[in-house]
C-alpha cells in the first residue's frame, strides 16, 4: 500500500537509525578514543567494547520495531483489503439485488398484462350478452337482474384498469393524452352517472361552479377517472346527510390554468391513524366487521399517482362521523386555435347500404364469436367467422368483404402477421380491405402494435356497442 513518506514509520526509524550509526562512527575515531581514554573515564579496550554493544543493542531493536512497524502495516493492509472486498462484496450484492428486483417486476408485469388479458376476454363476453339480453323483451325484474349483472361486470372491469394503470405508472409507461375539453360539462356529466345512486340514498348532491370559463386542454379520460372516484368515493361512504362539489378557477402567474376541485361530504369520516397512508395502495381484512374508509384499496392512491402526473396535488381534511373533504388541485393547458380537437361523442344513426355488408370475422373465442355475430346480425350485417390468420385468407380467396375485425392473438397465426401479410399483398394487387383489430391488451405500447401491423383502427375488450357500430359504420361506408 502506498503511503507519504513524512508519515511512514519505518522510513523515519531507518533515518533516525542512520543518524545514530553516524554518530557511533565518529565516536569510533581513534583519535576521540585516545582522548577519551587520556582523562581516565574508561580504557580504549572497555570503550571500544562499550560502544559495540550499544551499537548491537540498537541494531537488535531497529530490526525488532521494523518487524513491529512491518506486522502492523500488513495488518493495516489486510484489514483495508478485506474492507474493500467487503465493499465490492456488497457492490456486486446490492447489484444483484437490483437485477432480481427488476428480474420480479418485469415477472410482475408480464403477470399483470397477462391477467389483464384472460379477465377482458370472458368480460367482453358477459357485458356483451348483457347488453344482448336487454335488448330483447324482458319483464322488471328480469331488468334489474340484468342491470346488476352490468353494474358488478363493469365494476369488475374498473378493477382490472386500474391496475394496469399501476403497471403503467410503475414502468413509467403512462402517458397523458391532450385535447381541448369543457371541464364544467364533465362535471355535470359525471354527477348524472352517479344521480340514481344520490337518490337511492336519498341525498342532497349540491354542485357549484364559477362562472369562468372552463374549456381546458388536457387528458379528458383521466380527468373523468379522477371526477368520478371522487364523486363515487364520497357517495358510497355517505349514508344521510350532503355531497358538495364546488369548482373554481385558481389564479396564479403561470402559463397553465389551475381548477380547484373540492368534493365535500356527511359520512363517516376517516379516522386520524388512517389520515396519513390514505392514499397509499393497501389490501384490507374482508373479516373486519367495522367498516371505515375502505374502498377498493388502490382507487385513491392511482388517482393521486394521475393528478401527481398531470402536476397538480390532492389532499384530504376529514373528522370521523362529521365527513370528509377531498380537495385536488388540477393543472391544464389553456387552449389555442391549432390544438386537435377530441371528436364528441355522436349518437350513432344506421343508415343500410344498397347491397347488404359482408364482414369476416377473425376470433378464436366462441362466446366473442357468438357475442359480434348476434350483435352484427342486428343491424342486418352478413358475417363469416374464422378461428385462425391461416384461415382468413380461404375466406379472402372465395369472397370479397368489406371489412375485417381481426382478433389479434389467435393460434396458428395472430392476427398482426395476418394483417401484414394481407397488407403485403395488396401493396402488389391494389385495394385496401379496412382492418379493425379487437385487443384484450390494454396497454398504450399494444395497441400502436395494431396500428403498426397495418390495422386501421382497433378495438379493445371488452368494447362498447355503441363505440363498436360506430367503428363498424365509418369503415364499411369508407370501403
Amino acid at each position: 500500500m502506498k503511503r507519504n513518506f513524512t508519515n511512514n514509520p519505518r522510513i523515519l526509524l531507518a533515518v533516525s537509525y542512520a543518524i545514530f550509526c553516524m554518530l557511533c562512527l565518529f565516536f569510533s575515531d581513534k583519535y576521540l578514543i585516545r582522548g577519551i581514554s587520556e582523562v581516565n573515564l574508561f580504557s580504549e579496550a572497555e570503550l571500544y567494547r562499550r560502544l559495540l554493544l550499544v551499537v548491537t543493542t540498537s541494531f537488535v531493536f531497529y530490526f525488532l520495531a521494523d518487524y513491529i512497524l512491518r506486522s502492523r502495516e500488513k495488518a493495516e493492509d489486510e484489514r483495508l483489503l478485506s474492507a474493500r472486498k467487503l465493499s465490492e462484496d456488497k457492490v456486486i450484492e446490492l447489484v444483484d439485488n437490483k437485477n432480481k428486483a427488476e428480474s420480479a417486476n418485469k415477472a410482475k408485469t408480464r403477470f399483470l398484462t397477462n391477467m389483464s388479458q384472460e379477465i377482458r376476454t370472458p368480460m367482453n363476453g358477459i357485458i356483451g350478452m348483457t347488453d344482448l339480453l336487454s335488448m330483447s323483451e324482458l319483464t322488471e325484474e328480469q331488468q334489474e337482474y340484468v342491470d346488476i349483472i352490468k353494474t358488478s361486470s363493469t365494476t369488475l372491469l374498473a378493477i382490472v384498469n386500474d391496475i394496469m394503470d399501476f403497471v403503467r405508472i410503475e414502468m413509467g409507461k403512462f402517458k397523458l393524452d391532450s385535447y381541448e375539453f369543457d371541464f364544467r360539462e364533465m362535471v355535470e356529466s359525471t354527477c348524472k352517472i352517479l344521480k340514481n345512486d344520490v337518490d337511492k340514498k336519498r341525498l342532497t348532491l349540491e354542485i357549484n361552479v364559477d362562472e369562468s370559463d372552463y374549456i381546458v386542454i388536457g387528458d379528458p379520460l383521466r380527468t373523468k377517472q379522477i371526477l368520478i372516484n371522487l364523486f363515487t368515493n364520497a357517495v358510497k361512504f355517505t349514508e344521510k346527510g350532503t355531497i358538495n362539489i364546488t369548482v373554481s378557477k385558481i389564479e396564479r402567474n403561470i402559463p397553465q390554468t389551475i381548477i380547484l376541485l373540492s368534493v365535500k361530504d356527511t359520512g363517516i369520516g376517516i379516522p386520524e391513524d388512517e389520515l396519513s397512508d390514505i392514499f397509499e395502495p393497501k389490501v384490507y381484512d374482508t373479516n373486519d366487521l367495522k367498516m371505515t374508509y375502505k374502498g377498493k384499496g388502490i382507487g385513491l392512491a392511482l388517482i393521486k399517482n394521475i393528478i401527481k402526473i398531470m402536476g397538480g396535488d390532492l389532499r384530504v381534511r376529514s373528522e370521523v362521523d362529521i365527513g370528509s373533504e377531498f380537495i385536488c388541485e388540477l393543472q391544464f393547458q389553456k387552449p389555442h386555435h391549432d390544438y386537435k380537437l377530441k371528436p364528441k361523442e355522436v349518437e350513432v344513426i344506421t343508415v343500410k347500404p344498397k347491397k347488404k355488408t359482408s364482414i369476416l370475422l377473425a376470433e378464436d373465442n366462441y362466446v366473442n364469436q357468438r357475442l359480434v355475430t348476434e350483435l352484427l346480425s342486428k343491424r342486418d350485417i352478413e358475417v363469416d367467422t374464422v378461428e385462425n390468420g391461416i384461415q382468413i385468407f380461404d375466406k379472402l380467396e372465395k369472397k370479397k368483404y368489406d371489412m375485417i375485425l381481426m382478433d389479434v392473438q389467435m393460434p396458428e397465426m395472430d392476427g398482426l402477421e395476418a394483417t401484414r401479410i394481407i397488407r403485403g399483398i395488396e401493396r402488389d394487387t391494389g385495394g385496401h380491405i379496412p382492418i379493425v383489430g379487437i385487443t384484450a391488451y390494454s396497454m398504450k405500447a399494444d395497441r400502436e402494435r395494431c396500428l403498426e401491423s397495418g390495422m386501421d383502427d382497433y378495438l379493445t375488450k371488452p368494447f362498447n356497442k355503441d363505440e363498436f357500430f360506430k367503428k363498424i359504420e365509418v369503415y364499411t361506408q369508407k370501403n
